[in-house]
């Protein structure tokens, strides 16, 4: 059983003059936790481009990449290929969503657990998710 849980929220930003969205994990940029603090490395919006419609955070996925993983943190450069976060996005029995499996780019990333997990409350994440695809649409004038 999961016990303790994150809190998920996002930061809309401008990032490489389009509309981007931080992903933060307890009020800290995720892609904090495997690239570091650095004001370069620390610029991990996802472009808008990369997401899609659908219930929760789904970015397109990777070329080649596990269907599973969800892009959550991309380089500064904005490209998903270049210093990617991804991770498993499961939701449990008990209306928790973890964040969990990571993978990053070797040549961009530090040194990091590979145990970590996040664990948001179901309604934390699905809020989220909703407001994120909300600024889309619009953005996109859907």
């Amino acid at each position: 059983m999961l016990n303790s849980t994150d809190v998920l929220s996002y930061r809309t930003t401008s990032h490489n003059a389009s509309l981007s969205f931080e992903i933060r994990v307890n009020d800290r940029p995720i892609g904090e936790f495997f690239y570091g603090k650095s004001a370069e490395e620390n610029t991990t919006p996802v472009p808008f481009r990369l997401f899609r419609s659908g219930l929760g955070i789904q970015p397109v996925q990777l070329l080649g990449a596990d269907p599973e993983k969800k892009v959550v943190a991309v380089c500064s450069c904005g490209q998903w290929g270049c210093g990617s976060v991804r991770c498993d996005v499961v939701k449990s029995w008990d209306n928790k969503v973890v964040f969990t499996e990571f993978t990053v780019d070797p040549m961009h990333s530090k040194p990091f657990d590979r145990s970590v997990k996040f664990v948001f409350l179901e309604n934390n994440y699905d809020a989220v998710a909703s407001s994120i695809f909300r600024e889309v649409n619009e953005y996109k004038g859907v």
